[in-house]
Order: C-alpha cells, then structure tokens, then sequence
C-alpha cells in the first residue's frame, strides 16, 4: 500500500470511530439550544410574575389601609351608638315611655 492508500484508511478508521462521538456531541447540540430557550422562557415568566407580584402587593397595602379606614369608622359608629343609647334610656325615664325594646 502506498503512503496515500494508508492515510486515506487511517481517515476512514478514525471517521467511524469518531461518528458515535460527533452524533452525541450533535445530539448535546441540540439539547443546549433547547435549555437556553428553555431558560429564557422562565426568565420572561419570573420577569412577569415578579411584575404581578408587585401589583399585588400594592393591592395588599391598600385593603390594610381600607381596613384601618374600616376599623376606625366601626369604633366611632359603636361610640355614636352608645351614646345614643345612653340618651335613650335617660330619655324614656323622663318621659315615662319605653323608646326601645330592651329597657322592660
């Protein structure tokens, strides 16, 4: 065999030695193409969810403040009330009339 005749069987050998090995790294290939996109997809569903979370944290402040605003207007109202009735039962003793049902 000649020089040529050698090189040219020593390529061949190594070409399908080397087949199973340039299949997989293709094969890898391919596999990281589709984890990048993969991993852009989630960085765009983070981006968004931490957007949504912002709007409802902000939501949340206000229903703590409407809640407040709740609270506060309930204990005037009770007090009001009070008072109310308070005036009431000073009143049907002056004027010998029952105003509500609970005072017979």
């Amino acid at each position: 065999m000649e020089n040529q005749e050698l090189l040219q069987a020593f390529k061949t050998m190594l070409d399908d030695s080397l087949q199973p090995i340039n299949n997989r790294l293709d094969s890898m290939q391919v596999d990281i193409s589709t984890l990048k996109s993969d991993v852009s997809t989630l960085k765009s569903d983070v981006g968004q969810l931490k957007q949504e979370v912002s709007v409802m944290q902000t939501d949340i402040t206000q229903l703590k403040d409407d809640v407040a605003d709740i609270k506060e207007h309930a204990a005037e109202t009770r007090e009001a009330t009070n008072t109310l009735l308070e005036w009431a039962e000073e009143a049907q003793i002056q004027v010998k009339i029952p105003l509500f049902k609970g005072s017979e």
